[in-house]
């Protein structure tokens, strides 16, 4: 299992018990701000920060900001950024969301793995494991590209919402969409490949890299 991606669940669930976390803003226009700030829900409008960990918080509007980079104590960090969430239906079209919402980066080389931790809807995340315990929803997309794809919801019964739905279908079809052009190679041996749920985001990770040739490096 790749242990960055555990190590950004980690991360991820430590801050969720944090109100104010150190952080970097990074705005639209490429400046940052840096001081604290409350962890964001996919749909939060308005980023609590403040300049100082005692000091006052202010209302930053989400779309004045791309990306929020969240720091541990160590110095480790995980960012969470504004995308959008698109949907490829079963006729191939795709169905793009009108606003970006906010998504945790769990892996990002060539490949990014991102999840939503949607506090309303009870999606949170476990303690450093993909179990069958762990509630939250999936996405694939590529560095550089604002664009994701829902790949599925992981709850304690692991049938993603959807009666009949096919995790290996489903993970084909937006591979296809990613990087039919440039790893042709992944898609052809995707199609005799077989994912269990539990382990179906790192097992991803760990397939694409040995086939495309990523590097697994920490996120930052």
């Amino acid at each position: 299992m790749n242990k960055w991606f555990l190590f950004a669940l980690c991360l991820v669930t430590t801050t969720l018990q944090a109100k104010y976390y150190k952080a970097t803003l990074i705005y639209e226009n490429g400046t940052t701000k840096s001081g604290f700030a409350e962890l964001v829900d996919n749909k939060t409008k308005n980023v609590r920060f403040k300049t100082s960990g005692k000091g006052g918080s202010e209302k930053i509007s989400s779309s004045e900001l791309s990306k929020i980079v969240f720091y541990s104590e160590k110095g480790d960090s995980i960012a969470v950024e504004r995308l959008y969430n698109n949907e490829i239906k079963n006729d191939g079209t795709i169905k793009r969301n009108k606003e970006k919402e906010w998504y945790y980066v769990y892996y990002s080389n060539k490949l990014k793995v991102v999840g939503g931790s949607s506090v309303e809807t009870g999606n949170m995340l476990s303690a450093g494991k993909i179990e069958p315990g762990s509630e939250v929803s999936y996405y694939l997309g590529k560095e550089g590209d604002e664009n994701i794809y829902y790949l599925y919801y992981n709850s304690p019964k692991n049938i993603s919402g959807l009666a009949g739905f096919d995790l290996d279908d489903q993970i084909v079809k937006i591979s296809k969409q990613l990087f039919q052009d440039s790893c042709p190679d992944l898609i052809n041996k995707l199609e005799i490949v077989k994912f269990k749920y539990k382990n179906a985001i790192p097992n991803y990770i760990d397939f694409y890299t040995s086939t495309c040739g990523s590097v697994n490096t920490p996120i930052r």
